[in-house]
């Protein structure tokens, strides 16, 4: 990379530096210009570069990664000036301009690989996280999640190539295409100032999407999750270049331009990337579940979506409806004139100000529903715990846009002596030519109530259904069944201390006893997991990285966990001596952690005096046996 820097600068640039290249503007800077100074700049920057090489070589020889990231990261903004640069001026060649692509690409691949090479190094991942990724492996989802991954990235660079606007004037069409920025020299300073907006954007995208990539070679579960983030920033990035196109065709035409935008396909096409991940997480979330043994979650149904559906279409239906009638009368004759959302949203910049505002009122309408529709549908695809809460966020959004409407809609009706003038225009408009007549009658009205009547209908039927009580019905179910378990055992046990009956002397131990076939099931889980010729030495060195990189970060030499090991293989009984806060509990606990085993602890109290304290004891008037911790911890063990 460094010798394509200098390989740049020392390329002659175009009309009028076509006989001079960066060496020779930076020694020209007192001569002025936009081109004097960047050479200055990439000069200073160049040989500043030296630093970061002589990081990688102490990186290098200290076998870690840090200097070499910093030299990449380094070299990727040199670049990005450069790319600046010719946004700015367009002095770059195009064969100066490939080398920059290339030096780009090729400072990303090798952050990936060196990305990768330190995940590979590092042997501290836990053990029940590789039994998920072997169950993960044997599934086709993370293959297909990278695939959406990549259209998701492929979606983004169309807004390079996709016009943010289309501007009629003199019969000539301009297509703003930010991408023309570097290869055609465009002027315009909106095009330009979000070519450079969007590029830092496109930069951030690559190196997150390097970096979610990389985890799809070591650790599926967590690239399926950060898969998520890339998703989300890319859709947040294509809705930016949608609000952006939009804001600058409003501006335009207000000017009296005739401009038009399809600024919305990117964002378009991210929802549909949205829908297929939202359901390849649903399926990622059902495997894990039946993977890992647990009892399937009770999701919300799809009942409220239906709901949220329907709010939708009937927000949408404000685009049919006469949100503004208008009808005039003379005589015995009657003109009319209704202006529905298209026709409001087609014609607003020929229109009076306060019809703009309604026009400005539908397009948040239409962005922000069609938002929280896209995020219902994919937190519904996706088993997304709360989607209830989801749910409230699209109703509410629904509905304050419908009553605003139709509130505004009865503005005007209320105004129509203000607006007396602008109804004029309006037929005018229209082709509908009015005598002067003095005895001419006018009335405003609108139909948009009728959508609010609609939407609230709806709302009262989500409420009479309970829709907004169904998130997460497992916790509910399971605190139920807790609760009755409790109340039960309650009832059960004082109903066998006052009966006197001897149907059950050690109800602790029964009820480990029901659980024996869920416990099997745990071990039998635990066993498809067991590793594969693991040699003595490989054990102890994983437990000491496991347990440095532990939530608690201990730190154990490989002697003191080879003497652990030798002593558990010589007896069943050890002591460990220490003083406290040495780790002697920590030890054995996170050992038990690190090889998927099972570790009860038992606290000792000085106040003990005899066995009872730690075995349990025999209630002669009941005629139960009750257990302390240690004895259920024996017991457990034994059945297992």
């Amino acid at each position: 990379m460094f010798l394509f820097n200098l390989w740049i600068m020392s390329l002659n640039l175009k009309v009028p530096y076509d006989e001079n290249n960066f060496w020779y503007l930076g020694k020209r800077l007192a001569d002025g210009g936009y081109a004097n100074y960047f050479a200055f700049a990439f000069i200073i920057l160049f040989y500043v570069s030296i630093a970061p090489i002589l990081l990688s070589g102490v990186s290098f020889f200290r076998k870690n990664n840090w200097g070499f990231i910093v030299s990449v990261l380094y070299f990727l903004g040199f670049n990005a000036v450069f790319v600046v640069f010719q946004a700015v001026t367009n002095y770059l060649t195009i064969f100066a301009l490939i080398l920059v692509i290339l030096n780009i690409i090729f400072a990303v691949s090798i952050f990936v690989l060196l990305i990768i090479r330190n995940k590979m190094l590092d042997h501290t991942i836990e053990d029940r996280k590789h039994d998920q990724q072997s169950e993960l492996s044997n599934s086709k989802v993370p293959f297909n999640v990278l695939l959406v991954n990549i259209a998701s990235f492929i979606v983004f660079i169309t807004t390079f190539f996709i016009p943010l606007f289309a501007l009629t004037q003199s019969g000539t069409v301009y297509n703003a295409i930010i991408i023309r920025v570097l290869f055609s020299g465009d002027t315009n300073i909106e095009v330009i100032t979000y070519f450079l907006v969007n590029f830092a954007i496109f930069l951030s995208i690559f190196l997150y999407f390097a970096k979610v990539i990389s985890y799809y070679f070591y650790d599926k579960e967590r690239f399926i999750n950060q898969s998520k983030v890339l998703i989300t920033f890319i859709f947040i990035a294509t809705l930016s270049f949608f609000i952006t196109g939009l804001v600058l065709d409003i501006y335009y035409s207000l000017q009296g331009a005739t401009v038009d935008t399809i600024a919305f396909i990117p964002m378009l096409l991210m929802c549909i990337v949205i829908f297929i991940y939202s359901i390849l997480k649903g399926q990622y979330s059902a495997t894990q579940e039946i993977s890992s043994g647990k009892i399937s979650i009770k999701y919300a149904k799809v009942e409220p979506l239906l709901y949220v559906i329907a709010l939708t279409m009937v927000s949408l239906l404000m685009l049919l409806l006469p949100i503004i009638k208008i009808t005039i009368t003379y005589g015995t004759y009657s003109h009319f004139v209704d202006l529905s959302g298209i026709d409001i949203l087609r014609d607003y910049a020929s229109l009076d100000p306060g019809y703009r505002i309604v026009a400005y009122i539908l397009v948040v309408m239409l962005v922000s529903i069609g938002l929280t529709l896209v995020v219902s549908i994919s937190s519904y695809l996706a088993r997304y715990k709360q989607f209830s809460s989801i749910v409230k966020l699209a109703t509410a959004v629904n509905i304050f846009f419908v009553f605003i409407i139709a509130i505004s809609g009865y503005y005007f009706q209320i105004a129509k002596e203000i607006n007396q003038v602008v109804i004029l225009d309006i037929f005018s408009f229209y082709g509908i030519s009015l005598p002067n007549a003095l005895d001419m009658d006018y009335r405003i009205s609108t139909d948009a109530i009728y959508a609010l009547l609609a939407s609230v209908s709806v709302l009262v039927l989500m409420f009479t259904r309970k829709a907004f009580d169904r998130d997460d019905l497992s916790l509910l179910d399971a605190n139920l069944v807790t609760s009755n378990e409790s109340n039960s055992a309650s009832s059960s046990s004082l109903s066998d201390e006052e009966e006197y009956q001897l149907s059950d002397p050690c109800p602790s131990f029964s009820e480990l006893d029901s659980k024996l076939e869920s416990f099997t099931q745990d071990l039998e889980i635990r066993k498809a997991y067991r590793a594969k010729e693991t040699s003595l030495n490989e054990l102890i060195h994983f437990i000491v990285e496991y347990a440095r990189n532990s939530r608690l970060h201990l730190s154990y030499t490989p002697e003191d966990i080879a003497t652990f090991v030798s002593g558990l293989g010589a007896s069943r009984l050890s002591i460990l001596q220490g003083m406290s806060g040495t780790g002697k509990t920590s030890l054995p606990k996170i050992f038990s952690e690190a090889v998927f085993g099972n570790c009860e602890i038992i606290e000792v109290e000085s106040s003990w005096k005899d066995k009872n304290e730690l075995l349990g004891y025999y209630n002669e008037f009941s005629m139960k046996y009750t257990p302390k911790k240690f004895t259920l911890a024996l017991y457990k063990a034994a059945l297992n």
